[in-house]
């Protein structure tokens, strides 16, 4: 971070019209340049189709994170605008792709053309939707210009913070949803969100002064662009697959090309598990300093969640539960959580772990209700109850996080956590990701053991307990799975004595 008074970053302000407008500009100037040029020679060249989506994804990246911030009709409006325009061109930068590979694997010459016919397909049908739609774009692109000449979009460094955070997080949430159950639909999500999340550090550099913040986009564009690749791959594929192949020299191609990519989905899931560590790494770096920076420039009165653990802990002992037990629970996910963000694996925030230890708290308060599904009665429960002082979020928060400590994990057809944002799915996917493994342990060793230490490897993450009443214990892998996904490590649990688990 630039060695930058507080006081300075706190009044700094810069204009994110400003910021923006010289892109919107320039994305309209090379849109009529499509059309002009298009209508004169009947094609395109491929780096007009490149800057144009280059210009467009930067665009639609940025005010989808500012309706974030905002939540404003021409907001939406103009992303579903340049989004649906952007589109236009996906077959005729796919077939541009396609051409390029095809060179680089020396296909035959006379496949190469079959897809020059299909570009020239494709440059037809945007040329006559963009034609239709230009008018109406540029319409809307005047209103949200002046819509940007509200002084609420002066970004300060709290915008510029919470932008990240809820980039990062959207992220963090396709990534562990892609790492539990790999498909084509999530891997295209992930692809989406770190393409968002690498535009906020041009952002960072104008907001900073500072151009150490390209070091990071031209990284996460890198990591980008090798996603990209078995995309490409993907759809060239079933291109191939699905052609009539009636000259030998074709086929003989398509046969030994599709062979040689046989394992290519396998080998880029295993790279992805590999190299998204070192994104979560360097991300988590600059959240802690960004973090730090914020917690100086803007504190936070922390004394009240301490009135309303404790307010909780008498609520939990009414309904029954073993407030000595589930406050042990809560001391150990706190611990773990505490190691793990001394290990940069998350970053700590005074809230979530105070989300954390009320869960452990409450998460059996339901047992009265359904001793079966209790965990779900405890939800249902808790967010009925009057807490003084207390956040509607942070409430929700609570009892999320404890509907799944343990059993079902989060999943779009259960209500309330469905209707999060994509980035408060992520903070109840990870804080139940360490209560859920926390209660495994505490459950497997009937609340006897304490955790004396955490080692943190490149192999893995090992958990070391203290439990002098058994030789041995079982963790469940779908009690580890969560957090092994949330953090990129597989986690073991060892005994004092050294017996591995």
């Amino acid at each position: 971070m630039p060695k930058t008074s507080k006081i300075d970053i706190a009044e700094r302000k810069i204009s994110f019209k400003e910021y923006i407008l010289k892109d919107i500009e320039d994305f309209v100037s090379l849109l009529n340049s499509f059309i002009n040029t298009y209508g004169e020679i009947g094609n395109v060249s491929q780096y007009l189709i490149h800057s144009l989506r280059v210009k467009g994804w930067k665009i639609v990246s940025l005010i989808k994170l500012m309706s974030r911030l905002h939540n404003v009709h021409i907001l939406k409006k103009y992303y579903t605008y340049t989004y649906q325009i952007l589109k236009c061109f996906s077959n005729v930068r796919d077939m541009d792709m396609m051409i390029g590979l095809l060179n680089k694997e020396k296909s035959p010459r006379s496949l190469i053309k079959d897809f020059s016919v299909k570009r020239t397909k494709s440059m037809k049908t945007a040329y006559k939707k963009i034609s239709k739609a230009l008018d109406k774009y540029i319409q809307t692109t005047n209103e949200i210009l002046e819509e940007l000449n509200d002084p609420k979009y002066n970004i300060t460094f709290k915008e510029i913070y919470k932008l990240f955070k809820i980039a990062y997080n959207e992220y963090l949430f396709a990534k562990i949803s892609f790492l539990i159950e790999p498909s084509f639909e999530l891997f295209d999500r992930l692809r989406a969100k770190l393409r968002n999340l690498k535009y906020v550090f041009p952002l960072f550099a104008v907001f900073f002064d500072n151009k150490k913040f390209f070091e990071e986009f031209i990284f996460l564009n890198n990591f980008q662009r090798s996603l990209n690749y078995f995309r490409d791959v993907r759809k060239l594929t079933e291109i191939l697959s699905k052609t009539s192949l009636r000259v030998s020299r074709k086929k003989d191609f398509v046969e030994s090309f599709l062979n040689s990519k046989r394992d290519i989905w396998k080998e880029t899931v295993d790279n992805f598990k590999e190299r998204n560590v070192r994104i979560d790494n360097r991300m988590n770096t600059l959240l802690r300093e960004l973090k730090e920076l914020y917690s100086k420039i803007y504190p936070e009165d922390r004394s009240r969640y301490d009135k309303i653990y404790e307010e909780i802990k008498q609520i939990a002992k009414q309904h029954g539960s073993d407030v000595n037990k589930n406050e042990k629970l809560a001391n150990i996910a706190a611990k773990i959580y505490n190691n793990f963000d001394a290990a940069n694996l998350i970053v700590k925030d005074p809230m979530e772990e105070f989300v954390l230890k009320c869960a452990a708290i409450i998460h059996d308060i339901g047992k009265s209700v359904s001793q079966e599904s209790y965990y779900k009665a405890s939800m249902e429960k808790f967010v009925t109850l009057d807490i003084h002082d207390i956040k509607t979020k942070e409430k929700l928060f609570i009892a999320l996080v404890a509907r799944y400590h343990t059993k079902s994990i989060p999943k779009y057809s259960h209500k309330w956590y469905t209707d999060l944002r994509e980035n408060d799915k992520t903070t109840i996917i990870i804080l139940s990701a360490f209560l859920r493994f926390s209660f495994a342990l505490c459950t497997a060793t009937n609340f006897s053991c304490d955790v004396t230490e955490i080692r943190f490897s490149r192999d893995g993450i090992k958990v070391i307990i203290d439990y002098p009443n058994s030789e041995s214990i079982t963790i469940d892998e779908s009690d580890k799975m969560l957090l092994e996904k949330s953090v990129g490590f597989p986690i073991s649990v060892e005994l004092t004595s050294d017996l591995s688990v």
